[in-house]
C-alpha cells in the first residue's frame, strides 16, 4: 500500500504491477483505491495520473462512504426486526402456527429457527415474483427474437440489480431486488430482457425499452435513491 496527498486528503492506494498497456484506476465499493500499471512505468507517472484523476477518486470515495453509511446492518432475524418486501416494510414476529405469512406489515413465522424460515420464504417469494415478471417481459417482447426459454438466476449482487448474458440466454437478478416496489422489479427485468436484442446501452436500446414500457424511467427512479442502499448501474 502507498499513500498520496490529494486536495489535502491522505489517500492510501494499492499499486499492482502487471502486464497492462495503460495505467488503470479503480475505486472499490469499500472505498479502497487500486491502481494497476506495467512494471516499466515509473511511480512518478502513476502518481501523476492519480493527481490528474483526483476529482474522480475523491468523488467516488465520498459516494462509497455515503452509501456504506446508509447500508443497514446484517439481519439478526429476531422479533421486531423489519424486512422490506416489494417496497413495503414488514415487522418480523414469531407465532405458533406453522409457515410464514406476510400481511398488514407483519411477517409472521411459525415455531423454530427464524433465520431459516425467513430466508427460505424470501427465496421462494423471489423466485415466484421474478418468474412472473419474466413472463410479463416475455409477453411484452413477444414479437421480438429473444431466446426461449431464458434461464433466470438469482444471486447477491454488490453494485447492480440485474445482468444479462445474451450469448448464454441467462438473466441474473439481485437477491436485493425483492425489496423494491413491483413496478421497479418489472422495469429491471424488462431492461435485462431487452439486452437480448441490444447488448449495449445505445439509443436503440432505450428506444426499444421505452417503446414497450413508456414509464420506464419513472419506474426506476426509486432505485437511484438512498432507500435501497445500492447503486443502480445501467
Amino acid at each position: 500500500m502507498r499513500e498520496i496527498l490529494l486536495r489535502g486528503q491522505r489517500i492510501r492506494y494499492q499499486l499492482e504491477r502487471k502486464a497492462v498497456k495503460y495505467i488503470n484506476l479503480r475505486v472499490h465499493t469499500d472505498g479502497t483505491v487500486w491502481v494497476s500499471a506495467n512494471r516499466h512505468v515509473p511511480l512518478a507517472q502513476v502518481e501523476a495520473v492519480l493527481r490528474e484523476k483526483e476529482s474522480f477518486v475523491l468523488n467516488a470515495r465520498a459516494k462509497m462512504a455515503h452509501r456504506n453509511a446508509l447500508a443497514p446492518p446484517p439481519k439478526a432475524y429476531i422479533p421486531g426486526e423489519q424486512f422490506r418486501i416489494c417496497g413495503e416494510l414488514f415487522t418480523l414476529e414469531q407465532g405458533t402456527a406453522p409457515g410464514v405469512h406476510a400481511s398488514r406489515g407483519v411477517l409472521r413465522c411459525g415455531p423454530g429457527d427464524l433465520r431459516a424460515q425467513v430466508q427460505q420464504w424470501i427465496a421462494q417469494t423471489s423466485q415466484a415474483i421474478f418468474a412472473k415478471t419474466a413472463q410479463t417481459a416475455t409477453a411484452l417482447l413477444a414479437e421480438e427474437p429473444i431466446p426461449v426459454p431464458v434461464t433466470l438466476k438469482m444471486r447477491r449482487m454488490v453494485s447492480r440489480w440485474g445482468s444479462c448474458n445474451p450469448g448464454r440466454g441467462i438473466v441474473t437478478l439481485s437477491t436485493r431486488l425483492l425489496e423494491t416496489p413491483l413496478p421497479c422489479i418489472e422495469a429491471v427485468v424488462l431492461h435485462e430482457y431487452v439486452h437480448f436484442l441490444h447488448p449495449d446501452h445505445s439509443a436503440h436500446f432505450y428506444a426499444m425499452l421505452e417503446r414497450y414500457m413508456p414509464d420506464y424511467r419513472a419506474r426506476i427512479a426509486p432505485l437511484r435513491g438512498d432507500a435501497y442502499h445500492i447503486f443502480y448501474n445501467e
